[in-house]
């Protein structure tokens, strides 16, 4: 079969405006052009006269189903609206939150977009602003492909490499963190409803008694109000922290949950001396303090590939979690503070790996440190609290004239 890049205009202009819009080949066929822009977003253009209409809608559907890209757009280059038809019925089957695109573009240059992402709009409408362009020379056109075809499987090389590396470390530091989170709850849980009495015996911050008792800021970030809020943080923690202690390193991560988290106290001192926190809420945001220094600046720390994708559901978490912050009983202050002092690690280029290995002494030494402190500051509110002596009720006034 004769390449349709170098015979059919409408085909060709149409699969060369996503090439320099941005899109790279990773797999080039004689009718049908599959490219890339980046991990999260595919588009495929097929040209309608090479294909017979069934295998086209069959190849569509497939493209679609495939798991993986957020974003999947799906070009046809010629042939009858009926076939358009035919191939969006094909997207219809089965719900999806992926954005999954439908343009035909006629033999005549008119452009017909359905739910296509704006990229791929765009870079059309613009090649057939005036019709159908002409074909450009072969030599140009293959060259543009083939180098295409290059940069496609270097960054597909790319960011395999980058996940079998996050899927070969282990996520030991937040697992442990789990766990002690989890030992905590049922403790707090076995000791009877004590309310928060049982929190400030067991380690909670309180700005009034952080001065002579410094281990609340960091204890505080391993205890959790009831059920429901334990159950979100620890799946917020088995989230982010699994994929960011496999991206920075099992030390880095500990030391920036334990930073994070004081940083979250400190700034919920200021709301007040009554304000009682309990939550790892300030640890999180430390990631997402990360996240949104990582959109800002990536360095060499993410794959060029990933960057678009990571940026959204950057913006996205962020959005979401400051919805959260402004609910009643949630601190935001807290949530403030340890994102500040995430962000402000990952920024300065304090948490980032460095390929020679540069630095990784210090963070071993910062991390087993940060491991010593977040045990030796849970085992001291015990001590002191000795929240097992709890028996009937007690008043928050009565606690704390106690210290």
């Amino acid at each position: 079969m004769a390449n349709a890049l170098l015979h059919a205009p409408a085909y060709q202009a149409a699969a060369l405006a996503l090439l320099d819009a941005g899109g790279a080949l990773r797999q080039s066929h004689p009718a049908a052009q599959l490219l890339w822009f980046d991990a999260s977003h595919v588009a495929c253009v097929y040209d309608a006269a090479a294909w017979r209409p069934d295998d086209l809608v069959a190849s569509a559907a497939d493209l679609w189903s495939q798991p993986g890209a957020d974003v999947v757009d799906v070009v046809i280059v010629g042939g009858p609206e009926a076939l358009r038809d035919a191939v969006r019925g094909a997207r219809t089957h089965g719900a999806t939150a992926r954005t999954l695109g439908l343009t035909r573009v006629s033999d005549g240059g008119a452009v017909e977009v359905d739910h296509t992402s704006r990229r791929v709009a765009e870079a059309l409408r613009s090649a057939f602003t005036q019709g159908v362009p002409a074909l450009r020379p072969e030599a140009d056109v293959e060259a543009r492909v083939a180098a295409s075809l290059r940069r496609g499987r270097a960054q597909a090389d790319e960011l395999a490499s980058f996940q079998d590396q996050l899927s070969s470390r282990s996520a030991r530091v937040t697992t442990a963190a789990l766990a002690v989170i989890a030992a905590l709850f049922a403790a707090q849980w076995a000791l009877g409803d004590h309310g928060i009495v049982t929190d400030l015996r067991m380690g909670a911050l309180a700005p009034s008694l952080v001065a002579r008792e410094p281990w609340r800021l960091v204890s505080y970030a391993f205890l959790h109000a009831n059920g429901q809020h334990v159950a979100f943080n620890a799946m917020t923690l088995y989230s982010l922290g699994s994929f960011y202690e496999r991206l920075l390193g099992r030390w880095r991560f500990a030391g920036l949950f334990v930073a994070s988290a004081i940083g979250g106290g400190v700034a919920a001192c200021f709301a007040g001396p009554t304000h009682i926190m309990v939550g790892a809420s300030g640890a999180l945001w430390g990631m997402l303090g990360v996240s949104f220094a990582l959109a800002l600046r990536p360095g060499d720390t993410l794959p060029a590939a990933l960057l678009p994708g990571f940026r959204r559901n950057a913006a996205l978490n962020l959005a979401l979690q400051v919805a959260v912050s402004m609910l009643p009983h949630v601190s935001w202050q807290a949530h403030l503070g340890g994102g500040l002092a995430g962000f402000a690690l990952m920024l300065s280029g304090a948490l980032r790996p460095r390929a020679d290995g540069r630095g990784e002494a210090a963070w071993r030494v910062a991390g087993g440190l940060s491991v010593a402190l977040s045990l030796a500051s849970i085992a001291a509110a015990l001590a002191v609290g000795q929240p097992w002596t709890l028996r009937g009720r007690h008043s928050l006034e009565s606690i704390l004239d106690e210290r």
